[in-house]
């Protein structure tokens, strides 16, 4: 599930469409990956039990500290562009979790990881679900993801 920042993401992240489906691929144990606002849409994602598909879950997201600090620094120009909602991605997302603790933030995020160094990038899996942050943890989430899709 990939993320991105804007309003045109939102018919995107709320599409009743997606959200059934990703509900059904957690059900079916689907391997599922998810980056950066990707997140949003499966914390929209209802299970059966009528929560979240990640209640239960440890994950990461786009941290509140990146979106701001993007926004902070880009609104002269930019507008809103990475204030898709008033709601930061990681407050979102904590909120439908069954504890904020399993919300995993990670090393503070300065570099970018690359086919060269995953090392910078950081992911949180849980199952048969794997989350990353921002474009800066995507070499190291597409290569794990690649592990979990081989394993049987």
């Amino acid at each position: 599930l990939p993320g991105g920042h804007a309003a045109g993401m939102k018919i995107y992240l709320e599409s009743p469409i997606l959200q059934q489906l990703i509900a059904e691929a957690f059900a079916n144990k689907v391997k599922v990956a998810a980056i950066c606002h990707g997140v949003v849409l499966a914390a929209r994602s209802i299970a059966q039990n009528g929560k979240s598909v990640l209640f239960g879950r440890k994950t990461t997201a786009l941290l509140k500290s990146q979106g701001l600090t993007a926004w902070a620094i880009t609104c002269a120009w930019l507008g809103s562009y990475y204030r898709t909602y008033p709601v930061t991605v990681e407050d979102e997302v904590r909120a439908s979790l069954a504890n904020p603790v399993d919300f995993l933030r990670g090393p503070l995020p300065l570099w970018r990881d690359s086919d060269d160094s995953l090392d910078p990038g950081f992911i949180v899996r849980d199952d048969n679900y794997i989350s990353g942050r921002w474009p800066g943890d995507a070499h190291r989430l597409a290569t794990e993801f690649n592990l979990m899709l081989r394993a049987n």
